[in-house]
């Protein structure tokens, strides 16, 4: 499967995750329509009510549940994770493994480097894909097969 995900989106997660205070990991969801062909596109971004720490966050089982409630009712699908880390490094530490919104195989989550604060694209990204013995974190080349960013206004104006 592929995600796109459109710029202006992309730029609301990243507004999300560097919220004051400025040395919590944040968490956000990112949601839309059941794949077609392969291709997923995110639609909306959730912030669910978490616990927000400085080394991790903790979303409780109400909570995720609350942060699923639109989903059917709009016919979405939770299509990935996305959260920060107080550093550069984008790697899952085991905490993230387990506490993943999917354990399903295929399940997306993207580590975002600094608590999101320099507004880092893609490639500063840790893009982890979860396979039946675990996550993953991709290459440069396969995360940007996985996952793409596209503009989200082409204006051709003179």
């Amino acid at each position: 499967m592929t995600l796109v995900i459109p710029a202006r989106t992309w730029q609301t997660a990243m507004a999300a995750l560097r919220q004051p205070p400025h040395d919590h990991e944040r968490v956000a969801y990112l949601d839309g329509p059941r794949s077609q062909h392969g291709i997923a596109i995110v639609t909306t971004v959730t912030i669910p009510s978490a616990d927000e720490r400085q080394g991790n966050f903790h979303v409780s089982a109400p909570e995720m549940s609350r942060a699923g409630q639109h989903l059917r009712r709009l016919q979405l699908m939770r299509l990935a994770q996305i959260h920060s880390h107080p550093a550069g490094w984008t790697g899952h530490s085991p905490y993230d493994d387990e506490m993943a919104f999917s354990q399903r195989d295929g399940a997306i989550s993207i580590v975002v480097p600094h608590f999101a604060a320099c507004a880092p694209g893609l490639a500063d990204c840790g893009v982890h894909v979860r396979h039946s013995d675990g996550w993953h974190e991709l290459g440069p080349l396969e995360k940007s097969d996985a996952v793409q960013i596209v503009p989200s206004l082409v204006d051709l104006r003179r």
